[in-house]
């Protein structure tokens, strides 16, 4: 229950309609989720059509997980001793789980997490001893994330940001949509769809998978690349909550590379922000829109070489209302973040953003 602000916070939906344009019901999470209820996430089930006679089948994903404003979880494979025989792990993609692009091209699922013979609880044991059991779908993959989201959450509000220890810094009541930016840009990358032909057994392996496609999204969701902990990580952390942008203004970040004793040299942002209901069957249904990029920059401001622009859109992404940049850096160059509301609907919005990477902050303009 919400009770005024003082209930539950993560809210998770494991189920799904069929396929279909944006509709009334989509209309009304995403008016809600904007309107009222920022500080709550909302983590939806993708669904399990992505499959038919053993061929992957995009457009499949249904409501409320194509809403904007929802998290949208779709399957991977599990990992330990559980494993069906033959199942390659959770590098791999589950073929059934249901994928996008919604009808009016946005980028969904958001993220997955494990949904194939995952153990969860049996409530009809009977005593038989078998107290629990391993079921299939993304109806348990989205619980996945719900938990991670609430350990992601525990972590703001107790202080652990920015340093990893309890404490070490301020209590955040972190919004719906910094948590969903703390997840998707989190996300690692899966290798293939693992296709199942016939009997249980028979496994081959199905297409490619990359970055920001509509079978994987932002990838797997792994909280240890998301938030750092004072465990020898080795990675920081910046983060803004609920930052109000105005149309037209641009809000930028420098950070310095410190890359000389760092494992994974890749600096990580995304942006993410809960926008206004759209009208049924709309064939752009995103009406905020901001723009993200990282570029170098000198020590004077001046800003060089290539522009690296939000989901590896080489024109800029103006479907989504999630923005992810992934940058490779070097020691000792600064590079310059920059969130500009490139198109808004309204005079303002409110937007969350986490860059993660081994860097110190130089200056901020936000």
């Amino acid at each position: 229950m919400y009770n005024n602000g003082n209930g539950a916070k993560i809210a998770n939906g494991s189920f799904s309609t069929r396929y279909s344009v944006y509709k009334t019901s989509c209309r009304m999470y995403d008016n809600y989720l904007y309107d009222d209820y920022q500080d709550i996430l909302y983590v939806a089930s993708a669904g399990n059509e992505g499959s038919s006679g053993g061929t992957s089948m995009m457009n499949t994903i249904g409501n409320p997980a194509a809403c904007k404003n929802t998290l949208a979880v779709g399957a991977s494979q599990s990992s330990g001793s559980k494993l069906n025989e033959g199942d390659m792990g959770s590098d791999y993609m589950t073929m059934f789980s249901s994928r996008g692009p919604t009808a009016d091209n946005r980028m969904k699922p958001d993220i997955v997490a494990p949904g194939s013979t995952v153990q969860t609880g049996n409530a009809h044991s009977a005593g038989n001893g078998q107290d629990t059991k391993a079921v299939v779908g993304t109806s348990f993959a989205a619980p996945i994330v719900a938990g991670s989201a609430a350990i992601v959450r525990q972590y703001f509000e107790e202080g652990w940001f920015p340093c990893g220890t309890i404490g070490c810094g301020v209590s955040i009541q972190p919004s719906g949509s910094l948590l969903k930016a703390v997840l998707m840009n989190g996300g690692q990358n899966l290798e293939r769809v693992q296709k199942v032909l016939g009997n249980v057994n028979d496994k081959v392996i199905g297409e490619d998978l990359k970055p920001y496609d509509n079978s994987q999204g932002m990838g797997l969701v792994n909280l240890a690349a998301s938030l750092p902990l004072n465990d020898g990580t080795n990675f920081n952390a910046l983060a803004r909550n609920n930052n109000i942008i105005k149309d037209g203004e641009e809000h930028t970040f420098v950070v310095k590379a410190k890359t000389r004793s760092c494992p994974n040299p890749t600096l990580s942002i995304t942006v993410a922000w809960y926008d206004q209901g759209a009208a049924n069957g709309c064939v752009k249904c995103l009406l905020n829109d901001l723009d993200v990029t990282v570029q170098r920059t000198t020590w004077n401001g001046r800003r060089k070489g290539r522009l690296f622009r939000g989901n590896n859109n080489v024109n800029g992404d103006d479907r989504n209302n999630v923005e992810r940049v992934r940058v490779m850096i070097r020691n000792r160059r600064r590079y310059i973040i920059s969130i500009k509301a490139a198109n808004l609907s309204e005079q303002s919005i409110k937007y969350s953003m986490i860059a993660t990477g081994c860097f110190k902050i130089k200056k901020v303009d936000a």
